[in-house]
């Protein structure tokens, strides 16, 4: 059925559901809620089934007699999902889960018509006039069910890419833009109590800002959603308290999430009618940032700050963000500007409008900052233009990114050099005139094969110094002491002793129980029995690490993903490692004949055992084969250049017992240079 077909029918929707309601129950005119679900199944049902989980969580947990709920679900490659929209309501959905399915029971003819209220097929569920058919048929619902003073809430459930959109059908691989969202919502002709999107990276100020005009309250993430999603077991506080507000529903929602036992979660909830106060904050913040973009000093201390912001959304085997906290990076510019500037009191605004936003936020604590709303960070897709979702009208902010992307994302090879400090480590120089560097230490392991494998990676701090100016306190100097390493590091051992080295990649440091953490991830292949069949899928295994006691606090796996779009998708379930897991860790290999790094697979596993924390250790390996370089890894392309480290050979080495420099005695200079860039 065509759209314009499904246009036409939903006009007969409130004809149709009187006569509906002879069979089918409806709520009671004193009930006090309706929730409107919009579920694009998408992989996440065709593979996990994880909407139907969730959907038995709801069933299970909302009382009937307290309001209803209308489910439109498609675009999954499953049967009862895969053609068109299907749209069901609280009791035939509880019907139709008796046999632990949605969608596939049929009537004496073959159709699949039962446990449903209407089916709408050849429409794509992730089309604009799809949604604004679909909500204006759900309002229509609630006015025949006497649910017109009912609290009315909206959840959208499937994958999500903040200001790039949600709602990836997995069969016409289309997406609900903003803009799309906005057409589909003004088709509803009402403002919902609450938003809520049970999908990755919508928290954002970008998707706020857009819906402002649809709705009170949006309940949504900073970053990615695992698999499991928001637990639906919380509208059961809705059911023991009918008459609970959008704001304590909100709140509730975030307190059953936090508890699962999923990690790196953010939720949070905003006042929309809020939003075009911070939008207008953030131009007039832009416009200050825009004027002193001409001077190089303040390129460099911005991308210092842009480094050092809590990002979100990286894509697998990048640590480069889509999107960073708002506030964080806000602050981060107050700390750092003189009282008097004008910059550091367009700072303070934006912050304390940002205070009246943001209504609660919470995180499990693997992040330095997660204040409840980001926005776009400068990347690479955003210098061949900024798209209108994050362009705020076109005006201060949108003209300061677009200036700042021209400058510091233009073509520049940062340099590197060593310069000795006598007595002292020596101090390594980097000249990265669009300050978009960030500067790690690679730790090198030569391998029984001869090969610099790479074993780590730890940020280098850089130096600061006050200066007297009316806009900084202090400017980065691009100075940076060379790592203290004894060869000591994190690897694998399996239960007979046997040592495994991977490559841990430096993702974000975090204070978790007022302690401080570091997040490292490792790529590999996992292998796990699941229903007497051998699952091998490429995963990312999570790792965070005590600093101080240098032991593992936590560590878990999901699954890889091409994209941002399949970053929620989880082969693994919870993330739970389970004993007898086996993983093969990739390895990135440092060859400085070629210049390049490659990446390969470990000959050796690690089959975890009942304790997975314990199967990580850190130990001290043999110094004669230890080595480190320098990375220098621009945050707006993700090209990274590299400075070899003292000591090392100019060809692929071999194990040695004869005693190497770890860290070298240079006199002078040394103008060393990058040499090479990852491929």
């Amino acid at each position: 059925m065509s759209s314009q077909n499904f246009s036409k029918l939903h006009l007969l929707c409130g004809l149709l559901l009187i006569l509906c309601s002879a069979a089918v129950p409806a709520a009671a005119a004193a009930d006090e809620n309706y929730l409107v679900m919009y579920v694009v199944g998408s992989d996440l049902e065709s593979e996990g089934d994880q909407a139907t989980d969730n959907l038995i969580d709801l069933v299970n947990s909302w009382d009937p007699s307290m309001g209803d709920v209308l489910i439109i679900y498609g675009g999954a490659k499953k049967a009862g999902w895969d053609d068109g929209v299907t749209i069901t309501n609280l009791d035939l959905l509880t019907k139709d889960l008796e046999d632990g399915v949605i969608g596939v029971d049929t009537d004496n003819d073959g159709n699949p018509t039962v446990h449903v209220l209407d089916r709408f097929p050849d429409v794509d569920i992730s089309d604009a006039s799809t949604l604004a058919n679909s909500l204006s048929y759900a309002e229509e619902y609630r006015k025949n069910s006497g649910l017109s003073g009912a609290r009315n809430y909206l959840l959208f459930w499937n994958h999500g890419g903040g200001y790039t959109g949600f709602g990836q059908n997995e069969i016409s691989k289309e997406i609900l833009s903003l803009g799309e969202l906005q057409t589909g919502l003004s088709g509803a002709g009402t403002r919902y109590d609450l938003i809520a999107f049970d999908a990755c990276l919508m928290g954002s100020l970008e998707v706020a800002d857009a819906l402002s005009p649809y709705g009170f309250y949006l309940l949504a993430s900073e970053e990615n959603v695992p698999g499991c999603g928001y637990d639906y077991r919380a509208f059961s506080a809705l059911s023991s308290t009918p008459n609970m507000s959008p704001e304590k529903l909100g709140t509730t929602i975030i307190e059953y999430y936090m508890a699962q036992p999923d990690q790196s979660k953010t939720l949070s909830l905003v006042r929309m009618s809020e939003a075009p106060k911070v939008v207008a904050a953030l131009n007039a913040f832009g416009e200050d940032l825009q004027e002193i973009l001409s001077d190089e000093e303040s390129l460099n201390v911005l991308g210092s700050i842009y480094i050092n912001t809590q990002g979100y959304g990286a894509d697998s085997g990048s640590t480069n963000t889509m999107s960073m906290d708002l506030y964080d990076f806000t602050y981060k510019i107050y700390e750092q500007t003189s009282e008097d500037s004008e910059l550091h009191a367009s700072a303070e605004n934006l912050l304390n409008v940002l205070n009246d936003f943001v209504v609660v936020c919470s995180d499990d604590g693997h992040f330095t900052a997660a204040n409840g709303v980001s926005v776009a960070a400068p990347t690479s897709d955003l210098t061949e233009g900024i798209p209108n979702a994050a362009a705020f009208g076109r005006s201060g902010w949108y003209n300061y990114l677009s200036t700042y992307l021209n400058q510091a994302g233009a073509s520049a090879q940062p340099h590197a050099a060593y310069e000795d400090n006598i007595g002292t480590r020596s101090t390594i120089v980097v000249n990265d005139t669009t300050g978009t560097a960030k500067v790690l230490a690679n730790y090198l392991y030569v391998n029984e094969a001869g090969q610099y494998v790479i074993i780590g990676e730890v940020p280098l701090k850089e130096k600061t110094r006050p200066v007297n100016n009316s806009v900084w306190t202090t400017v980065p100097t691009g100075l940076y002491e060379e790592p203290d390493w004894d060869g000591s590091w994190y690897v694998f051992q399996n239960a007979d002793g046997t040592l495994v080295p991977a490559t841990l990649t430096f993702k974000n440091p975090a204070v978790i129980d007022n302690r401080p953490h570091v997040i490292y991830t490792i790529e590999g292949n996992l292998t796990r029995v699941v229903n007497t069949t051998s699952v091998t899928r490429p995963s990312i295994i999570t790792v965070v690490i005590d600093d101080d006691a240098n032991s593992v606090s936590d560590i878990y796996v999901t699954e890889k993903s091409d994209d941002i779009w399949g970053s929620r998708s989880n082969a693994w379930g919870n993330t739970t490692i389970l004993s007898g897991d086996v993983f093969v860790p990739n390895l990135e290999i440092y060859d400085p004949e070629s210049d390049e790094i490659s990446v390969i697979a470990s000959s050796q596993k690690i089959i975890f055992g009942d304790n997975p924390q314990k199967n990580l250790i850190y130990t001290e390996l043999n110094p004669d084969n230890c080595y480190w370089m320098v990375e220098l890894d621009d945050f707006i392309d993700d090209d990274a250049f590299y400075l070899e480290g003292p000591g090392m050979a100019s060809s692929s080495p071999t194990q040695t017992q004869t005693p190497l420099c770890i860290a070298g005695v240079f006199t002078g200079l040394l103008l060393a240079g990058i040499i090479c860039r990852r491929t």
